[in-house]
């Protein structure tokens, strides 16, 4: 079937200013395809174009439906193949849609969690547990847990339907890995009403699964409640619709309260409030607090020395004392602290969920009181889908968050949807999606290498190589044979390598591998791989807040998904689609939609990974020396409202076929830096919209607010741009006082 055939629309879905279409088509369309509308079904308008491989759209209803096309008017949509020249073939049957009603999404997200900035009930003078449980009742929760366990594995097993198992409400207290799943299939667990305690100093999660494919662990009960009153049947506690609560008793954390301090000497003095450790270690990293409980951090922060006072009064050596925005509003007498006491000190983090080299899991209606959500989450396939998962400190203690980022999470293949979750404070990244690329350590042959790292290449599977400081793509080839082999030296020279050239040393194997075709590469060339990647991650709905590092690090996925969520105060960049060289994280994202989404705050202040990074939604490539490639591809940044960015609203850099259209910008340039980027003044650099290294984008309709002297540059476009591919159109730029 060639170009003319008519694509079959199989979805159409209104999605607040947008319309999806998905279609089938198979034939060849070298021209993309082509997206028209009508209002009457008669007149159409091309409203969009995609690539080749494409099979849906995202139609943009500008401004707001309704005063465009009237209360209840449908649209008219359609698609065609086009041929090499840009002609459509045959246009498929018109499908008609009522566009989808505005909304605001800001207040949908806040009223939905609950969280109100402006008003908190937390008391630093409440207890560190709500409970306090003797040693006669934690030993019959232990008891309670085996036994419970017994029973799930019991029916994990079973091989007669239901495939499920319902845990009985009440507390239970566990080790890590003490409910572990391996090699489980087609299985629910049913948990609400039940509280897990993880209780050990070892680090790990309360339920781990190993090799189980189709498995789902919630809060929700096994049926309605309203059925089982119909039935006659008590409908329970009022805990019977309680999602499933994951805890802990070693707290990663201890919480003081800043007594006094020393500019000059860069120390505070502090005490630990009753109920936490203060066995703390010589140096870590610490988060501050407002007395309300509100987080207040700029930057990453910590101490580098600590001495006893007496009583559970300490001093503290922090270099963090020496920013003034700290000394002003940060590290003041009255504030809080979350002390980190983990590393090297035997304290360690308990997560909720661990899976390892699963498929199709489902975890949704889970609240973590403590420690990270999902620490790692390696080698998954499938479908992986996390629901109405909310992280937060336990209600009524003096409990601050920490360590409620999501976790890592690393995917062969197949897709994630975070849909419906609150994430809090964190050390680092809230959700890091990566897998990873590699590098040739020595060329024994034209079609010969050993690949360093930590993935085998997978027989079958295309690698494409790059040279390690200019990123000059040196072709690509399917791997015919692969294997493990011991070779110390060239893992050595490949350590080194990195190591002076300012990235972490992390060959760990070495694998010789035989190409289908000769290379001719550069050493230590950089491997990235076909099949290392998520096929597609979602994020919707989401509430995320106060993470010290990115809030979403989007690495690898072919494709994504990002709309709808509220971010709040992050040190790094909000919505970060990228990879990272330095960490050997990767490859490269590709065809991200990232639409409707609402920024404040957001960096607050200089981005932990550097300038480059330092937008509310940023695309670029981490490589650790500057390069002009076009690296990435396929990004649509679509009516997003951003408010008090750092430096830029939207840094887009080192890519390909970019579109960033209606959002909303408003005081781009919040934050006053000094200093010298790339040999430039920083004050020449801010801007709403940065394009660096760009080509075939359009920058339109969007929305430019400038609130500050220091920012009145609408779109800084560097000189390495293709001006001939970018346009940069019908954007409305205004001062806060035009808007009043």
């Amino acid at each position: 079937m060639g170009v003319g055939a008519a694509p079959q629309i199989r979805g159409v879905a209104p999605m607040d200013r947008w319309i999806d279409l998905n279609w089938d088509y198979s034939g060849t369309a070298p021209g993309g395809f082509s997206v028209e509308v009508s209002r009457n079904g008669r007149d159409f308008k091309m409203a969009e174009q995609v690539g080749t491989e494409a099979r849906s759209a995202s139609v943009f209803v500008e401004k707001r439906p309704f005063a465009l096309f009237g209360w209840g008017g449908n649209l008219h949509l359609r698609v065609a193949a086009l041929d090499a020249a840009g002609k459509p073939g045959e246009w498929s049957e018109p499908v008609s849609v009522r566009p989808a009603k505005p909304r605001d999404i800001e207040a949908e997200i806040r009223g939905k969690f609950g969280y109100w900035e402006k008003s908190s009930s937390y008391n630093a003078n409440n207890p560190a547990y709500t409970v306090i449980y003797s040693e006669a009742q934690k030993q019959q929760q232990r008891q309670a847990a085996r036994s419970m366990f017994a029973d799930l594995q019991q029916a994990a097993t079973n091989s007669v339907s239901p495939r499920h198992f319902t845990i009985p409400q009440g507390i239970y207290r566990v080790e890590p890995g003490q409910m572990a799943l391996k090699g489980v299939s087609n299985f629910t667990v049913h948990a609400s009403g039940v509280e897990i305690i993880v209780d050990s100093e070892k680090s790990g999660a309360a339920f781990v699964f190993n090799a189980c494919t189709n498995v789902t662990l919630t809060g929700r009960a096994a049926r309605p409640l309203a059925a089982a009153a119909r039935k006659g049947g008590s409908t329970g506690s009022p805990q019977a619709c309680a999602p499933l609560i994951i805890d802990s008793e070693q707290l990663p954390m201890s919480v003081a309260r800043i007594l006094s301090r020393d500019i000059t000497q860069r120390t505070l003095d502090v005490e630990i409030l009753p109920g936490y450790v203060t066995n703390l270690p010589e140096a870590e990293r610490m988060m501050a607090y407002n007395p309300q409980g509100q987080m207040v951090n700029i930057a990453q922060m910590g101490w580098k020395s600590i001495a006893p006072l007496g009583g559970r009064k300490f001093r503290l050596k922090t270099p963090s004392l020496r920013y003034p925005l700290n000394q002003q509003t940060v590290l003041v007498p009255g504030n809080l602290l979350a002390l980190h006491n983990a590393a090297g000190h035997g304290v360690r983090s308990h997560g909720a969920c661990s899976s390892q080299g699963c498929r199709d899991m489902t975890f949704e209606s889970i609240r973590v009181y403590n420690g990270g959500g999902s620490p790692a989450d390696h080698g998954t396939a499938g479908y992986t889908v996390y629901r109405d998962w909310q992280l937060y400190p336990r209600p009524g203690t003096s409990r601050l968050p920490i360590a409620t980022g999501l976790g890592q999470f690393s995917k062969n293949g197949g897709s994630f949807l975070f849909e419906d979750c609150a994430f809090g404070p964190h050390l680092d990244d809230g959700i890091n999606l990566l897998s990873g690329t590699s590098i040739v350590g020595r060329q024994e042959s034209p079609n010969t290498v050993i690949v360093t790292g930590r993935q085998q290449p997978t027989v079958g599977s295309t690698l494409t190589f790059y040279g390690y400081t200019n990123w000059v793509n040196f072709g690509e080839a399917k791997v015919v044979v692969s294997e493990l082999i011991t070779d110390a030296n060239t893992l050595d020279d490949v350590n080194a390598f990195a190591k002076k050239n300012r990235t972490v040393p992390k060959a760990r194997n070495a694998y010789r591998t035989v190409l289908d075709r000769p290379v001719k590469l550069s050493p230590f060339a950089m491997v990235v791989f076909s099949d290392y990647r998520a096929d597609s991650i979602v994020v919707r709905g989401c509430l995320f807040r106060d993470q010290l590092a990115q809030i979403m690090l989007l690495q690898g996925a072919k494709s994504g998904l990002i709309e709808n969520n509220l971010l709040l105060r992050s040190t790094g960049g909000g919505i970060s689609a990228q990879f990272s060289q330095y960490w050997w994280e990767g490859p490269m994202p590709s065809n991200f939609m990232i639409r409707n989404n609402v920024i404040r705050d957001n960096p607050v202040s200089a981005a932990v990974n550097g300038f480059d990074g330092n937008g509310s939604i940023v695309v670029y490539a981490g490589t650790k020396y500057p390069t002009d490639a076009r690296l990435l591809s396929g990004f649509r940044i679509e009516g997003n409202l951003i408010i008090n960015p750092s430096v830029y609203g939207i840094a887009v850099r080192n890519a390909d076929h970019v579109v960033i259209r209606h959002n909303r910008i408003v005081n781009p340039g919040a934050v006053a830096l000094e200093g010298m980027h790339n040999g430039r003044p920083i004050a020449d650099l801010y801007a709403a919209i940065c394009l660096d290294a760009v080509s075939h984008a359009t920058v339109t309709d969007n929305d430019i607010v400038f609130g500050n002297p220091r920012c009145r540059q609408a779109v800084l476009m560097e000189q390495n741009c293709d001006a001939a591919t970018v346009r940069v159109e019908r954007n409305w730029i205004r001062t806060q006082k035009e808007t009043q």
